[in-house]
């Protein structure tokens, strides 16, 4: 562990992160958490507690498709059911894509829908159909829903998040802390920057034209996205879902929060990148070879915040990393550097 230590904190100097926090868990508990760096570069006498929480930005993803599994698993609604059969208002200028696209899609980002990242916007949850409306039809697709052509997108969960709401009656937000966030008891993960505040926040540092950082003084916020990327977490909270992962849909206590076929269904490749093929997605989760590894996970970046979390079924490990800078390089050079010094 000393080992893994200083080569994260050799790597966090190189790449001039500010402030950083690393957890690794095995199917049970997390057995290395360090901070490194600095919370908040104004008070530098303040170093990074492990516990200190960070926007976790696209991270968010994986607890969005647990939830949506979960409101599967109960006749909710299903994977290939057309999403028009849920919405009937949804409308596209391309009436094939608006009549064949499914959750299945949406959620493993092979629906065609471009690419979108606002991260300021409404601070209500409920005007998210509001945005999808006027949003939606103006769209240009890049392929057809079913072609395998996986092409990163927002849109898509943010209409996944709007099924959930409309077959339930209940916001996003709330299915995900009923699901999710409630029964692993994630205590410290929340949507509200308000409930965020109150705890150790590792605050946003954006790089300088000297080379430097500064801390930005200004957290953005968009309810309508909540479910692409508005959770705040710390690395204890979300090893709890990295030993989800690990063990089959298990919390902790050994009860089923989400069935392991569920599970293989998210971790199943649905398509491949279009920019780069060796880049595979399932639902809502990356499938990443690393070496004669096979990682499951997700990464993070609302800069200046990035992160990663990343589990290793065979080894069974799990590491979880938090930046206050924006560093879209370490979200997979820091879990690479865990699973070859540990997950041998």
């Amino acid at each position: 562990m000393e080992q893994l230590k200083k080569k994260i904190n050799d790597l966090m100097i190189e790449k001039k992160v500010k402030g950083m926090s690393v957890a690794v868990t095995d199917k049970e508990k997390v057995i290395f958490a360090e901070g490194f760096g600095v919370e908040n570069m104004e008070y530098p006498d303040i170093k990074t507690r492990p516990e200190a929480l960070y926007k976790i930005a696209s991270i968010t993803k994986v607890i969005t498709g647990l939830t949506l599994m979960c409101l599967k698993e109960r006749g909710f609604l299903e994977l290939d059911k057309p999403i028009k059969e849920y919405l009937p208002w949804l409308s596209f200028k391309n009436k094939e894509a608006e009549s064949k696209m499914t959750l299945r899609h949406v959620m493993s980002h092979t629906s065609g829908l471009p690419a979108e990242y606002t991260p300021e916007g409404t601070k209500h949850e409920e005007d998210l159909i509001h945005t999808l409306k006027e949003g939606l039809p103006e769209l240009e697709f890049a392929s057809l829903p079913g072609d395998g052509k996986f092409l990163y997108s927002n849109w898509g969960i943010r209409i996944a998040s709007m099924v959930m709401q409309e077959v339930t009656g209940k916001k996003y937000t709330d299915l995900a802390k009923e699901f999710i966030i409630n029964p692993l008891k994630m205590e410290r993960t929340t949507f509200d920057i308000h409930v965020a505040a109150t705890y150790p926040l590792s605050l946003p540092h954006l790089d300088t034209e000297n080379g430097g950082h500064e801390v930005m003084h200004f957290m953005q916020e968009n309810a309508a996205r909540h479910a692409t990327g508005g959770l705040y977490s710390n690395i204890f909270d979300l090893s709890k879902i990295a030993r989800l992962l690990l063990n089959d849909g298990k919390d902790d206590n050994n009860n089923v929060i989400v069935t392991k076929a569920s599970l293989d269904e998210m971790r199943t490749v649905h398509g491949h990148s279009v920019k780069d093929p060796s880049i595979a997605y399932g639902l809502t989760m990356y499938v990443k070879t690393f070496g004669n590894k096979i990682l499951h996970g997700h990464t993070g970046n609302a800069p200046p915040y990035t992160s990663g979390m990343f589990v290793d079924n065979e080894s069974g490990l799990g590491t979880v990393v938090l930046m206050n800078s924006n560093r879209n390089d370490m979200r997979a050079l820091v879990p690479e550097l865990v699973f070859n010094t540990l997950g041998k």
